[in-house]
């Protein structure tokens, strides 16, 4: 018997203010707890929980002063929306344009560009995906249950605090095979990617939106 939860609907979710959505049609089953220096200081908590691998194309975004994606937006919106980003067609670029987006050498985050709450974050080595943060999930909108699968980086784990005898693997850093991963896309960037270190986070971060937004 298939025990996985399937939800009846699109998984959704926010920031605090109200400003961006998500909705999912992908089950959320499984969470990783990042002690991660940087994840701690994002959330101001001991860590941070992450639903990953989750299918880019499978997730919606929206933006509260606009229509849902997809969807025909007005004539003023369209004009104010493509002043600030040309390069996305005018129903995305608002969404776009109400995110933060905050990138280090293997990965980028989104906020929201109002109320700062951390939303999702991607690896460039595996864009096709999206690790959305558990904590912006409606809880009453999920029919299952998420199961902890990993801690990462408890080498950075706050001092004060410990982590209880849950049974799920620990790993200093990234589990070895996800560090390895990294560490080969790295080398053929060096190889393949821009000279340039500027250039080539910019055509990381545009690929990353055109996953996000466009699907592609």
């Amino acid at each position: 018997m298939n025990s996985t939860p399937t939800p009846k609907k699109p998984l959704t979710g926010s920031c605090s203010c109200g400003l961006i959505s998500w909705s999912t049609t992908s089950p959320v089953t499984k969470a990783t707890f990042c002690h991660c220096k940087t994840c701690r200081q994002i959330s101001g908590a001991p860590f941070l929980a992450f639903a990953g691998s989750i299918p880019a194309n499978t997730v919606t975004w929206t933006c509260r002063s606009t229509s849902a994606l997809g969807a025909p937006t007005s004539p003023s919106e369209q004009s104010h929306s493509t002043s600030m980003s040309s390069s996305l067609p005018p129903e995305i670029a608002s969404v776009v344009e109400s995110m933060t987006f905050a990138q280090t050498d293997v990965a980028v985050r989104a906020f929201c560009k109002s109320c700062r709450t951390s939303l999702c974050m991607a690896y460039f080595c595996r864009s096709e995906d999206v690790d959305l943060v558990l904590g912006t999930m409606d809880d009453d909108e999920f029919d299952g249950h998420v199961r902890i699968s990993s801690h990462i980086f408890t080498s950075q784990k706050a001092g004060w605090y410990e982590i209880g005898d849950d049974g799920v693997e620990r790993f200093e850093r990234f589990p070895p095979a996800w560090e390895e991963t990294i560490r080969q896309w790295k080398d053929t960037q060096a190889i393949d990617g821009p000279s340039n270190e500027h250039e080539r986070g910019a055509a990381l971060l545009e690929m990353i939106k055109a996953r996000w937004f466009l699907r592609k």
